[in-house]
């Protein structure tokens, strides 16, 4: 029997064997690439952690009383194991709308064959074993940091983690409305969660010093940091929230309120009323009428004697910029926007600063 060829994975482990006929006793004499091996005189050559340093050509000599005989020659390779896997494309943080299609996909270098499994927040995703992961419709809850862990027979490697943020929440989601009750406030929060919201908690910040009380049911006021919480709600039910303020003693001035709901996923600030004025009269806003002088459009302004604005421009409602600062005087004043001219859609907006 004739010693047979081997491809070996590096520290393993190879026998050759090997076996003659004729009167005993015979000797054996194992060689690589024509030396002899020293000790290598059984039937059997048992070599253990291979490395390229063992590999080579291989053959028995079987000698007795009558003569030697060489072996055919066995040849023995070393295998090298693949690679671990290389991340070459890392998955991208992305900010979506509630509701929006999300995939994160992983760019890898590697030996197959390769597997994957993805993680939200550390922990594997049942099911999520593909180059890519996809979320059909985002919900809050969905918002989190997701990665990867690619590995093949040599070992696995984990991609940096991901964050999805899932915004975009129609129309405002808590509303805040103030009434004037003469010595106190009556403050009313209106709050609407997104779709899939597991919980919420929501915030409002006073002015120090303000003190609150008449607080609507799950709410506490923390008079240190001046601060009324409600929740969190462990669900996604709309709520009214009220709570009432009133002013410090001989307090004159103007204030603002503060707050938001933290949806797990998604803060959103408060918006609607957010000032209130203790022991003053509020200066009446000023009025904005617009017209048309031969296809431009024209701006008439009025409001109280000496107060200065300024007259905001914008085509789409969302980008303003500065039409012109005006001091007002008794009676209107009109302007006439030149820039208007084969701008069907105009609109003007008065800012002041008190």
């Amino acid at each position: 029997m004739h010693p047979i060829s081997a491809a070996v994975v590096a520290g393993g482990s190879v026998t050759l064997s090997a076996s003659a006929g004729g009167s005993p006793p015979i000797f054996y004499q194992w060689y690589r690439n024509g030396h002899a091996i020293s000790s290598a005189t059984n039937t059997s050559l048992v070599m253990a952690n291979m490395d390229a340093g063992k590999t080579g050509t291989y053959h028995v000599v079987a000698t007795n009383g009558a003569g030697s005989t060489p072996s055919s020659s066995a040849l023995v390779t070393l295998i090298q194991p693949p690679a671990v896997p290389a991340i070459i494309q890392q998955p991208l943080s992305q900010s979506v709308v509630l509701g929006s299609n999300v995939a994160f996909a992983v760019g890898v270098e590697g030996v197959g064959p390769l597997a994957y499994q993805w993680r939200k927040n550390g922990s594997p995703i049942p099911g999520a074993t593909a180059a890519s992961f996809q979320i059909p419709a985002a919900l809050v809850s969905d918002a989190a940091e997701y990665s990867v862990v690619v590995s093949n027979s040599s070992g696995s490697v984990t991609s940096q983690a991901a964050t999805l943020g899932v915004t975009g929440i129609g129309g405002p989601s808590i509303v805040r409305q103030i009434q004037n009750n003469g010595s106190s406030y009556t403050i009313t929060v209106t709050v609407t969660p997104p779709a899939g919201t597991p919980a919420y908690l929501v915030q409002e910040l006073l002015p120090a010093g303000f003190p609150a009380y008449g607080i609507s049911s799950m709410g506490a006021f923390d008079s240190a940091n001046s601060r009324v919480t409600w929740g969190p709600f462990w669900d996604g039910i709309p709520r009214t929230l009220v709570y009432t303020i009133g002013a410090p003693p001989n307090f004159t001035g103007t204030v603002t309120l503060n707050g938001a709901a933290f949806f797990f996923g998604a803060t959103v600030a408060t918006s609607g009323d957010s000032t209130i004025s203790v022991g003053q009269v509020p200066l009446a806003l000023p009025k904005l009428a617009v017209g048309r002088f031969y296809g431009y459009a024209t701006v008439i302004i009025r409001g109280e004697t000496g107060r200065v604005c300024q007259i905001e421009v914008s085509d789409d409602l969302s980008h303003w910029s500065l039409f012109l600062s005006v001091a007002l005087t008794s009676g209107g004043q009109e302007y006439v926007d030149w820039a208007s001219s084969g701008k069907p859609q105009r609109y003007y907006r008065a800012v002041t600063s008190d």
